[in-house]
């Protein structure tokens, strides 16, 4: 989805159709917080569509990635001097997996970096950041998400996706 389209949704969910409470940037800033929620949650869900993987040297290191959160629990890896570095026990290269964050967006004709499923979290969250800002109680807004089950959706696992990830990755790669 097209964070217009968002901007739209957000804007009709709090009265807000003339533009006259919410500037753009102000919306863009709730729908990167909410961008942010989002990768948050599936992330501690150990979603795998936030697991990522990157070759390391054992010898170097690589520099972290831009997308990077954290490294997959059991890598045996470790973080030092801004680079991703292998045990001193490894040699050669291998592969170590890591929790990724997408990147934020910046303008009204970016993609909201999800799929669609989870994009309505999205859209949830920037509106409960709304209209907290103009002293509304979200409570009822939250449960009706909550309800309906869309801000559950980051915790769901995408249809075909992997359901391996966390543990102890030795030996593979």
């Amino acid at each position: 989805m097209l964070v217009q389209s968002a901007f739209d949704i957000i804007r009709a969910r709090t009265n807000d159709t003339g533009a006259l409470i919410f500037t753009d940037t102000e919306l863009m800033h709730y729908v990167n917080m909410g961008i942010t929620v989002v990768a948050n949650m599936m992330i501690k869900e150990g979603n795998p569509f936030t697991v990522k993987s990157v070759s390391v040297p054992s010898t170097t290191g690589i520099d972290i990635p831009d997308d990077f959160h954290s490294l997959m629990p059991g890598e045996t890896a470790y973080i030092g001097n801004g680079k991703i570095n292998l045990d001193g026990a490894i040699s050669g290269s291998k592969d170590v997996r890591y929790f990724s964050s997408p990147a934020l967006v910046s303008d009204v004709g970016d993609d909201i970096p999800f799929p669609s499923a989870y994009v309505t979290s999205v859209i949830n969250a920037a509106v409960e950041f709304a209209i907290m800002r103009i002293g509304k109680d979200v409570s009822q807004e939250r449960e009706g998400h909550v309800g309906t089950g869309n801000m559950i959706a980051a915790r769901q696992t995408p249809l075909g996706a992997s359901m391996s990830g966390g543990g102890n990755s030795a030996g593979q790669g």
